[in-house]
Formats: C-alpha cells, sequence, structure tokens
C-alpha cells in the first residue's frame, strides 16, 4: 500500500486517525492542533511556537507539557551532561504518524479534497519527502547508537542526541562519560558539492 491508499483517501484508515486520537485523549483540540502543526512545519523552540500558534509562552508550556506527557512531543537538548539551559530546549514530535500527519497531510487537507489523494501527492506533498526523510534518517541513527555502543562493550554512561548552536547542527551526538564523545553529520558537509 501506499501514501495515497492508507492516508490521504477519504476513506483510507489512517485518514483521519490523529484527529480521533487527540479527540479521545484531549479538550481545546484546535490549540494541541496548532502546536502540533507549528513543531511539524519547524517551530521547534517557545518562541518559534508561541509565534506561530498565537498561544503565549506561559499558556503555551501547558500544551507542550500535555503533549509531552502523552509520548506525542518530545524535548530535545545537546548532550553536554549538564541540566539543560531553558533557551536551549527545542520541541520534536515523537510519534511517526502525527510527524507525518502534521507536516503533510493537515496543511493540505483542503488540496487533497480537491486534487485528489494521487495529484496532491506529487504536487503538494512528494516535494518534501526528501527533507523529511533526511529527519527520519538522523532519527534513526540516534536511536542506533546505543545499540553500537552495547556492541562495542562501552560501559560508561551516555547521552544521545543532536547539538547545535548559531554556527553548528551536529545530527548525532553521543557523549559518553568515559571521555569520548561521538559525532555524525548526515550528508555533505557544508563545504562538499
Amino acid at each position: 500500500m501506499n501514501i495515497a491508499e492508507t492516508i490521504l483517501s477519504e476513506f483510507a484508515p489512517l485518514h483521519r486517525e490523529p484527529e480521533s486520537l487527540l479527540r479521545e485523549e484531549l479538550r481545546d483540540v484546535e490549540n494541541y492542533h496548532a502546536v502540533l502543526l507549528a513543531v511539524a512545519t519547524g517551530a521547534a523552540t517557545n518562541r518559534a511556537i508561541s509565534e506561530a500558534t498565537g498561544i503565549g509562552e506561559p499558556s503555551l508550556h501547558y500544551y507542550l507539557q500535555q503533549l509531552t506527557e502523552l509520548g506525542y512531543l518530545g524535548r530535545r537538548h545537546p548532550p553536554t551532561g549538564k541540566r539543560p539551559v531553558a533557551r536551549h530546549v527545542r520541541y520534536a514530535l515523537e510519534d511517526p504518524l502525527l510527524r507525518f500527519w502534521f507536516r503533510f497531510v493537515y496543511p493540505n487537507l483542503s488540496s487533497i479534497a480537491l486534487m485528489g489523494p494521487e495529484k496532491a501527492l506529487k504536487d503538494r506533498i512528494r516535494p518534501g519527502l526528501d527533507a523529511y526523510f533526511g529527519a527520519c534518517f538522523e532519527r534513526l541513527w540516534r536511536e542506533a547508537l546505543p545499540v553500537l555502543y552495547e556492541r562495542e562493550g562501552v560501559t560508561e554512561g551516555f547521552e544521545v542526541g543532536e547539538y547545535w548552536d548559531s554556527d553548528t547542527q551536529i545530527d548525532v551526538v553521543g557523549y559518553r562519560q568515559d571521555g569520548w564523545t561521538d559525532l555524525g553529520v548526515i550528508g555533505k558537509w557544508p563545504h562538499q558539492q
């Protein structure tokens, strides 16, 4: 089965699944939709999510906390072995279906209805899939690093995540208590063509 048949078609099994899931778990679904849409389309910090949703930062904390407790959102911070500073925290969608649905389906519901699933997939969704799958691949590597550590016999504690600051983005970081830090960048280095 493909994306058009399982998610985009009006009567597809997963077409409205995320909405049903949220309505079962939460009230005031519109604000949660806004938060999830903002995160799925690139807003990752409190300030960016607040600006994208129009929800003030003090109120936003409640929505972020609820979505995090349900496992839909995850808090990210660079692994440094220290407690994260609030301004270094980013949010990401944890649930794969919600991540895809809020990135591609929800913002395109009217286009999907007008164009049909196949054309909407071709014109509206497919152009963004490479970048989307690149981020999925980065996640896969972060999930795989603990398995690699186990195979290598690493017995010290470690943190796995990603690192960012104003000048640098490192996709995979393993910060180990034995003094090693493992780094991985998916794709090309900035100086490569």
